[in-house]
């Protein structure tokens, strides 16, 4: 099952809803080139099949969810975007952008095409991590 709802003109505005995470059979999300808003719903980076993320050019915030560290993905980019904090140690096989973000760190770990992405950012350290943790919160509250 994919969702592609790119592009539209006008685009698609609002937030992720949360009951994304109950698409089970869910393989592919395609959202790029919109105006969603909001944070990425933590239950998204749950699903079982789900191998390709394209969230980019929207104006998401907020930090990326741990769990999408868990596993690899095919395709991950969530550029263009206002995400904060640190970036988990993601893995994506084929494509991995985290570019034009006010990300504060990486964590080690990163594997696949996410390698080369993550080495731009500094290290996080758990000064750094607590630090883009708290500013993220403040950013996502207002």
């Amino acid at each position: 099952t994919h969702i592609e709802l790119e592009g539209f003109a006008p685009p698609l505005s609002g937030t992720l809803p949360s009951a994304l995470g109950l698409m089970t059979a869910l393989k592919s999300v395609d959202l790029d080139r919109n105006a969603l808003r909001g944070t990425v719903p933590a239950a998204l980076a749950l699903l079982p099949r789900l191998a390709e993320v394209d969230v980019s050019e929207n104006r998401l915030s907020g930090t990326l969810p741990r769990d999408l560290a868990t596993r690899a993905y095919k395709k991950i980019d969530v550029s263009d975007n206002n995400f904060r904090g640190a970036v988990p140690p993601l893995w994506a096989t084929s494509s991995c952008q985290l570019h034009n973000n006010p990300f504060a760190c990486a964590m080690a770990g990163a594997r696949g095409e996410c390698v080369v992405s993550a080495a731009v950012l500094p290290p996080c350290t758990a000064v750094t991590t607590a630090a883009a943790a708290v500013a993220a919160t403040a950013t996502a509250a207002t």
